[in-house]
């Protein structure tokens, strides 16, 4: 498989497959990492405070915080390095991001009433094409062939991740996502025949997404 590569800031890296798997902060790698993806995929913290542990009785009742959070997000460490940035949540820092017209709206609850929670999640893309609607149920316990794997308290579903990568990206690219999680967009980039490479900075997700990738399954 040849010699993991030296990552300035890495804590561990993982390589299995096609995907490059790292743990620590996405800030001190990226400096390291240019010219070796061919696209960014994510889905970032928002800067919107959001507490996984509420309401009570929370699968998440001990995550108190999802890491950098608490802060506005600035997206423009990752803008200007490849052609194809696609953002999730980015309706909460749209001020920060250049104008398009192209964004992915994620129905999640195809034909159902409203809840408490968003009805859709928006992905700002920075290529130029029309806005796409992706219909995906995750409500509760409503996860499609996904039911029952819950890896993290923002986790996107495979499919949703599938969509937006085959739209935007070709067979063979490389895809970063620097804010990982518990790996979706990773084992998207794998079942569609591209590469990954993946950070995250919270132990607990980056050790859930070595699992999941290795898997290449979320079972």
């Amino acid at each position: 498989m040849g010699r993991l590569p030296k990552i300035p800031g890495a804590k561990e890296i993982v390589r299995t497959g096609g995907a490059l798997l790292i743990h620590g902060d996405c800030m001190e790698m990226l400096p390291h990492l240019v010219d070796r993806y061919d696209a960014i995929i994510s889905d970032p913290p928002y800067g919107i405070g959001y507490n996984p542990s509420s309401p009570s009785g929370s699968k998440w009742k001990n995550v108190k915080r999802i890491v950098g959070d608490a802060e506005p997000f600035d997206p423009t460490p990752l803008l200007g390095h490849v052609k194809t940035v696609v953002l999730f949540g980015a309706n909460n820092y749209a001020n920060r991001l250049p104008n398009s017209r192209r964004w992915f709206v994620w129905d999640k609850r195809p034909s159902m009433k409203s809840m408490s929670f968003s009805d859709c999640e928006l992905a700002w893309c920075s290529t130029d094409g029309p806005a796409r609607m992706i219909r995906v149920v995750w409500s509760g316990a409503n996860r499609g062939d996904e039911r029952g794997q819950h890896w993290h308290p923002t986790q996107k579903p495979i499919e949703v991740m599938r969509q937006i990568i085959e739209a935007t990206t070709k067979p063979g690219d490389t895809i970063l996502d620097p804010y990982m999680g518990s790996g979706t967009t990773g084992i998207a980039a794998l079942r569609t025949g591209r590469k990954f490479v993946g950070i995250e900075i919270e132990r607990r997700w980056f050790n859930a997404a070595v699992v999941r990738v290795r898997r290449g399954t979320t079972t």
